[in-house]
């Protein structure tokens, strides 16, 4: 009888285990498809040239990434789809309005071990908080047109900066310019 009772009881548990499981492996695919999706609205706004709406798109995305941040920690891609990670990066990004989101963010992002995270997109958001801090950035990523090139913002230690590409899994800086130019500013 005991036997039997012993039996039910670790049944029990591991039922319990296992719904529990599925339940946080259920809210996590929500959480995962509504960043995806808030990444698509982003680039919609963005498509259509309506500064207001990329504005209130940005914002109430930064508003919801916050929260997603508070309960679940960075979206790395070891919980979320690399859609989803990507999607939050980009979001994040996007985000400055919010200094302070941007800076939590790239430090969230910078503590993930192994291949949670892209390291471009560290790259990316390392040199949007530095030139907004200090009016330099790093890796090369930010920058405008000037007609039909694109021209970097300022960069701190030029003559490194293929080495810290490298690193950061981005291409050379001369290619990055000449893509970013035909796509950009044509």
């Amino acid at each position: 009888m005991k036997k039997i009772v012993l039996f039910l009881i670790t049944l029990s548990l591991v039922e319990s285990i296992c719904s529990h499981t599925l339940e946080g492996h259920n809210e996590l695919a929500s959480v995962d498809r509504e960043l995806i999706a808030m990444a698509e609205k982003d680039q919609a706004a963005r498509k259509d040239h309506n500064f207001t709406e990329v504005l209130r798109v940005d914002k109430a995305n930064s508003n919801r990434l916050k929260e997603i941040i508070k309960q679940y920690g960075w979206p790395d891609s070891k919980r979320f789809s690399t859609g989803a990670s990507q999607g939050a990066w980009l979001i994040l990004q996007h985000a400055s309005h919010d200094r302070a989101l941007q800076r939590e963010g790239l430090e969230l992002m910078k503590h993930i071990k192994g291949e949670g995270v892209h390291p471009g997109h560290i790259a990316y958001l390392e040199d949007r908080v530095s030139l907004f801090e200090n009016g330099v950035q790093v890796y090369g990523t930010q920058g405008h047109c000037e007609g039909s090139e694109f021209v970097l913002s300022p960069v701190k230690n030029e003559k490194d900066i293929n080495f810290r590409r490298e690193n950061a899994k981005l291409p050379p800086i001369k290619v990055y310019i000449e893509v970013a130019s035909k796509k950009l500013c044509n």
